[in-house]
């Protein structure tokens, strides 16, 4: 049988394609005092302007009222610690929703007694008022988040309770002057001792619609495509949902379902914008701290991993069917982008400086190319183990720089892993075949 061999010319024409740029992170300091001070939650309000909770990140259970921001990208961070005086001691903080340098909502939980409330600054963190008094005053009430859509529309989210054990929400149109009780009318019944988590939480205005979904600790998430007014639940496909939830457009979103007690339940996916969800299973490693979408690129997620041994990042261009790996070092906890160049995922203060800015450019990933649908090869160099990015629904072989046929399978996911470390070092060719052409890429293994 003839040998199939690739043209010398074809050969040096790839070997003259440029590495692609992929993904990674860059170290910045939040300049917390505090040791193993974590991200709670990141608020991307512009490129440039970032702000982000705390939380006790030594595992002490410390009550932690502290946010940082940045006003430049990152290159320098401010960390204030919120006095007493204005945030009870007893309390610690979930989401924060930020605007400007100056104008931020947050949410503060108690860690016990019943002080709580949403809090405003408008002079950049150095005073905070509760905007919500006279709201989550039930012995039995407990604020979990609260999302802001605009400087005036916004929701606060609290635990189920009562002889009906319906959820206590409020809405606001008037950024916080005023809160308005969503009607029990307008909200499922909650099931027997179900609550909700902080931070198992998710907004985002597609459209003309302000859309909301938090997660409880019987695996159900509720939804909202109105302002928070109604709200409807579907069952996320895990017993409990504490964990995170992101969404690239109203219909298509996605959640990481852990337990309240911590352990991992699984990874689910909605194409329908939460009336229902369905479990997913994955090969090999995957990240549970937190996932994010990429505003302006449907489709793409981010996901982070911070747990000894599952620390680092993945990232999905097919609304997280398939992951491939940005890296698998350092601790990231919650994520955030605003754009495709521009995100921030949590870390710890001490311990990698506290936070980490995405650098779109590395060895790698090409986003213009994965964005135009072209193949890609991720990471490129590599040292034989790599992933093929847009080569779903083709056969893919792999040759040598002599033509001899090193690799071939049939590829029917977008992202696909491939093993070569038992080959030699050098160059090799990859193509892709199905109905509408073949297309090739070089990858250099080192």
């Amino acid at each position: 049988m003839m040998k199939k061999l690739l043209s010398i010319a074809t050969i040096m024409l790839l070997a003259l394609m440029l590495n692609a740029q992929a993904p990674s992170w860059v170290a910045q300091s939040t300049n917390f005092v505090a040791a193993s001070r974590g991200i709670q939650w990141i608020s991307t309000p512009t490129s440039q302007i970032v702000w982000c909770t705390a939380y006790d990140g030594s595992g002490g259970g410390a009550n932690v009222r502290e946010v940082c921001k940045t006003t430049n990208g990152g290159t320098n961070w401010t960390a204030i610690v919120i006095p007493t005086a204005q945030i009870p001691a007893t309390n610690s903080l979930s989401t924060i929703n930020a605007f400007d340098a100056n104008t931020a909502f947050v949410a503060a939980f108690p860690n016990s007694g019943t002080a709580q409330g949403v809090y405003k600054t408008t002079n950049g963190g150095t005073n905070w008022v509760n905007t919500s008094t006279g709201t989550f005053i039930n012995a039995e009430s407990f604020l979990n988040n609260a999302g802001f859509w605009d400087a005036n529309n916004g929701l606060a989210q609290g635990d189920a309770w009562g002889a009906t054990n319906i959820f206590e929400l409020y809405t606001t149109t008037n950024g916080g002057t005023n809160w308005t009780k969503v009607p029990d009318a307008n909200l499922p019944a909650g099931l027997s001792a179900e609550d909700g988590w902080t931070t198992s939480f998710y907004h985002a205005t597609f459209g003309s619609n302000k859309c909301a979904w938090f997660g409880t600790n019987k695996g159900r998430i509720f939804r909202t495509t109105n302002g928070g007014f109604n709200w409807t639940t579907a069952a996320s496909g895990f017993s409990d949902c504490a964990g995170s939830i992101a969404f690239t457009d109203e219909n298509n979103g996605v959640a990481i379902c852990n337990a309240g007690a911590g352990g991992y339940l699984g990874f689910t996916r909605t194409t329908n914008g939460g009336v229902s969800w369905a479990a997913q299973t994955f090969a090999g490693t995957i990240y549970k701290a937190s996932v994010s979408c990429v505003p302006g690129r449907i489709g793409w997620y981010v996901r982070t991993g911070s747990a000894t041994g599952e620390s680092g990042s993945q990232i999905s261009f097919d609304y997280g069917v398939s992951w491939t790996e940005i890296d698998n070092v350092d601790q990231h906890t919650e994520v955030s982008f605003f754009d495709r160049d521009n995100g921030w995922a949590g870390g710890f203060s001490g311990v990698g400086l506290g936070i980490y800015k995405f650098v779109p450019g590395s060895v790698g990933i090409d986003f213009n190319s994965i964005a135009n649908n072209e193949l890609n090869v991720y990471p490129n160099p590599s040292t034989g183990k790599f992933s093929l990015i847009n080569a779903e629904n083709t056969v893919v072989n792999i040759y040598n720089t002599t033509g001899s046929l090193v690799y071939s399978s049939k590829v029917d996911v977008k992202s696909f892993s491939v093993d070569l470390t038992n080959q030699a070092k050098g160059m090799y060719i990859v193509q892709v075949q199905n109905s509408n052409g073949i297309r090739t890429q070089k990858v250099s293994i080192n």
